[in-house]
């Protein structure tokens, strides 16, 4: 099995053979170990990364809010994160379905939400995106945006990779 690395260094992808595939969000302090066939694709200064069939999506940026406590940024980026977007079926809002402690296997400590419709398409709670929050041991806050759209096996699938493989950097 073939399977390349990932580095991006200021904006820049270079590309090798590895065991893994490693991505490392340089600007945001992490690495994420993805399945074969991820792709990472920067547009507009945001890095996002790709699942082979395009369905499932993992986004990596810093979150500021100067002079906030870690719990504060994350009460008011969960209140305003879709507050003025328009919500992809037109007459339904986007809410935080769910939110709590996370902690992934390397000792990350953070808070997760999940947004989406409290009324899906079966009449369930129908989450579209998880969002992650993690501290920098050096200071800064970041989030880790997982695009699910209602497909509970990508969630699962999407919060295993988060949870069993970030890595913030010291």
């Amino acid at each position: 099995m073939k399977t390349a690395t990932y580095l991006v260094f200021a904006g820049l992808l270079a590309v090798s053979l590895a065991r893994a595939e490693v991505v490392t969000f340089a600007k945001a302090g992490v690495t994420l170990d993805v399945p074969e066939g991820w792709t990472l694709d920067e547009q507009a200064g945001k890095a996002m990364l790709h699942s082979p069939d395009q369905t499932g999506k993992i986004q990596v940026f810093n979150v500021s809010l100067p002079g906030k406590s870690f719990d504060k940024v994350v009460e008011e980026y969960q209140a305003a994160t879709f507050k003025d977007k328009a919500a992809p079926r037109p007459g339904q809002k986007i809410e935080v379905l769910e939110s709590g402690k996370f902690q992934t296997t390397a000792g990350a400590a953070g808070y997760k939400g999940a947004y989406g419709y409290k009324d899906g398409a079966d009449h369930q709670p129908e989450v579209w995106t998880w969002r992650y929050f993690f501290q920098k041991p050096k200071g800064g806050i970041i989030c880790v945006c997982s695009f699910v759209y209602g497909d509970k096996e990508r969630a699962t699938a999407q919060e295993a990779i988060i949870a069993n493989s970030l890595q913030i950097a010291p």
